[in-house]
């Protein structure tokens, strides 16, 4: 059970930074579009790169935990990492999750 716990503390940890890389490209890059310019800049920055790696290492590590032990222990073991994981995004990065921001390029709903 200490294995367990270990392993899914070792997957949120890598979500945890696979969310920040995400963040830190989104932030570098102009506009999201899908032109060749912003598909260059986007595979060319080492936060994405890192973002991928640590997004699919925690991937592997979740089919090794669900390959390895029941469900019904790894699935509660897993979700209760959320709330936690994403507090650590928004206090390493510096922002909350805001919806009103107004740098962004979505038009307001009225």
């Amino acid at each position: 059970m200490y294995k367990l716990i270990l392993l899914s503390i070792v997957q949120s940890a890598l979500l945890v930074f696979g969310q920040m890389f995400l963040k830190f490209t989104m932030n570098k890059i102009d506009k999201l579009s899908f032109t060749w310019r912003c598909i260059k800049q986007l595979f060319t920055d080492w936060n994405f790169l890192l973002c991928g790696l640590c997004m699919g290492g925690a991937s592997v590590l979740w089919f090794y935990i669900l390959k390895h032990y029941p469900f019904s222990a790894a699935y509660p073991m897993i979700s209760f990492s959320c709330v936690p994981r994403a507090y650590s995004v928004c206090k390493i990065c510096g922002r909350g999750a805001d919806y009103n921001r107004s740098d962004t390029h979505s038009p307001e709903i009225r």
